[in-house]
C-alpha cells in the first residue's frame, strides 16, 4: 500500500509511504529516492524542508496494521479511522488464533490483516462487507480442513 501525504504547516516535499507484508518498517520516499533511516532511538526519518532545515518523523505500524506517521510526538493521520463494526468485521477471524495452534494463528492473522486492508479500501462498500465475509469464511474452512488432518497426520507418526 502506498499512502502519500505532506507534512502540515510546511513547504515540505510530498512523502511517501510504502509498506509490504514482508518489511519490519515502511519505506519512506520523496520524489521517489528512498530515505534511510538515522540510527538514533526510533530510528526517526530525516525530512528536508525548503528553508533547508530537517523534520525528523518516524514511521510504526499501529494496532491496525496501517503505518502511523509520528512528528514532533503527535500522531498524523494518514487514513481515516474504523468504524466500531469495521473493527468487529475486520477482527472476526482473529478467534482462530484462540482456537488452533500454528494453523489457527496463521490462518486468523492473515485474514485478519486482509480484512482490515480491504475494509480501508475506497470501494463500494456492499463489496467490501462481501469480501470481508468471504475472507473469513474461507480462513475457518482452511482450519476445520487443516488442523483434524495435522492432528491426525502427526498421531499417526507418533504411534
Amino acid at each position: 500500500m502506498k499512502i502519500k501525504f505532506k507534512l502540515p504547516e510546511t513547504d515540505g516535499p510530498e512523502i511517501e509511504v510504502v509498506e509490504s507484508f514482508w518489511r519490519v518498517q515502511p519505506k519512506v520516499l520523496i520524489n521517489g529516492v528512498e530515505i534511510k533511516r538515522l540510527k538514533e532511538k526510533g530510528k526517526p526519518v530525516p525530512i528536508p524542508l525548503v528553508d533547508g532545515s530537517i523534520k525528523k518523523i518516524s514511521v510504526r505500524y499501529g494496532f491496525d496494521f496501517v503505518p502511523k506517521v509520528i512528528i514532533e510526538e503527535k500522531e498524523l493521520p494518514l487514513l481515516r479511522k474504523l468504524y466500531t463494526w469495521e473493527w468487529v468485521l475486520g477482527y472476526a477471524p482473529a478467534f482462530l488464533l484462540f482456537l488452533g495452534g500454528a494453523i489457527g494463528g496463521a490462518l486468523g492473522g492473515i485474514a485478519t490483516m486482509s480484512n482490515l486492508r480491504i475494509l480501508r479500501f475506497k470501494s463500494w462498500i456492499v463489496l467490501r462487507i462481501v469480501l470481508v465475509i468471504s475472507i473469513t469464511f474461507f480462513a475457518v474452512l482452511l482450519f476445520s480442513i487443516w488442523a483434524p488432518a495435522a492432528r491426525e497426520y502427526i498421531y499417526r507418526t507418533i504411534k
